[in-house]
């Protein structure tokens, strides 16, 4: 059977230079439908210059396959993700820029030897993996600030 992985991140209160969090979850296609296999987030970067949303996007996706691959034998995973930018890279389609080069190689590396597709989706469509990231972000800064600052969403600075 197939998986089907979705992975999503982010990097807030600003990007870049704040905390970069990301959240999958990983499914078992079934002939009665999906069903959830595990689900993940945490910290991608403390905040520095270099945290970035695409930094998050990739941890997220890196996380789901590493977690794939130490967990399960299935070599088929349908991959979706709402980051226009790192769906297009991982599929040929954009360049991979500097900052991206790392995760770039890592993903690639991770799905040597695996059968694939890539899909970009909607935020919409990506409900549980962006709601796993807005967790991990919720507990980084009540940890650390005691409190959780807007997000960019919430400030209207994105849509």
């Amino acid at each position: 059977m197939t998986l089907r992985a979705f992975f999503d991140g982010l990097c807030e209160p600003v990007n870049p230079g704040r905390v970069a969090c990301f959240g999958f979850v990983v499914y078992r296609r079934s002939p009665s439908g999906d069903v959830k296999v595990f689900e993940d987030d945490g910290v991608a970067a403390e905040p520095a210059p270099n945290s970035t949303h695409d930094m998050a996007e990739y941890t997220g996706l890196i996380k789901a396959l590493e977690w794939v691959q130490a967990n399960l034998e299935d070599r088929e995973i349908e991959l979706f993700g709402d980051s226009k930018p790192v769906i297009g890279q991982i599929k040929g389609e954009h360049e991979v820029t500097a900052p991206e080069i790392p995760f770039y190689r890592k993903t690639r590396s991770l799905l040597e030897g695996v059968s694939w597709t890539a899909t970009w989706i909607h935020r919409e469509e990506n409900s549980v993996a962006d709601e796993l990231t807005l967790k991990a972000y919720g507990e980084y800064c009540m940890k650390r600030y005691g409190k959780i600052p807007p997000t960019m969403r919430q400030r209207g600075a994105i849509r």
